[in-house]
């Protein structure tokens, strides 16, 4: 990392650490001061089954100041990528308040977090790793509106539904049953969803002075 302490003259590259960081979201800690960070060199060994990276973004906060920045990369970091002429290192300039609010990066990244951690079921294999909301609990989500919507149906055509009439065709009363139990079933989903995303970990990590987390997959 480049930082820019309050000499105008002297910039100085702070390692925080070397560490391959495998899975999405990992982060790493050091003491270091970091200052005014205005650029960062990213690399990885290019080792493995499948060394290639791509790289959304890098996000490094500094507790001591609680100054937070961004580095937009939105690249892979593989020998493949022409863009970047095969290599695996790439150096990142700090984002600007006016690249972060852009509409061209705030709708994608929100339609990325709307599929892998707001849909349910989508969830399941693109859960976001620092959810607090497990894989079991997504599953047992779904599994409990499969299991609602099937009783809401069960108990319609037993009490109110029309004799002799097929329960596979399409017809007006099919729709207002599934319209029915769609009203009925998805608060219970979305009420014990919420409980779930509220349920903390009994894990703790602890945190030290300055933090630098990358989001890659």
């Amino acid at each position: 990392m480049y930082s820019r302490y309050h000499s105008p003259y002297r910039d100085q590259l702070v390692w925080a650490e070397q560490k391959r960081l495998s899975p999405p979201g990992q982060g790493m800690e050091t003491d270091v001061n970091l200052g005014e960070i205005w650029k960062i060199r990213i690399w990885h060994d290019n080792t493995g089954l499948d060394p290639s990276w791509y790289l959304q973004h890098v996000t490094v906060w500094d507790k001591q100041t609680d100054n937070l920045y961004f580095f937009l990369v939105e690249d892979w970091l593989s020998v493949e990528n022409e863009k970047n002429e095969g290599m695996v290192e790439k150096e990142v300039l700090a984002a600007c308040p006016q690249e972060l609010r852009c509409f061209s990066r705030i709708f994608p990244a929100q339609m990325r977090l709307g599929f892998s951690d707001w849909h349910i079921w989508l969830s399941i294999w693109s859960r976001p790793p620092r959810s607090r909301f497990t894989r079991v609990q997504r599953v047992t989500c779904c599994m409990l509106m499969v299991s609602l919507f099937l009783a809401t149906c069960a108990i319609w055509y037993g009490a109110i539904g029309v004799k002799g009439q097929s329960q596979t065709s399409v017809s007006a009363e099919s729709i207002g049953v599934g319209v029915t139990a769609a009203v009925v079933d998805y608060p219970l989903q979305l009420l014990f969803c919420f409980f779930f995303r509220k349920i903390r970990s009994k894990v703790h990590f602890s945190t030290q002075c300055n933090f630098c987390r990358t989001s890659h997959k």
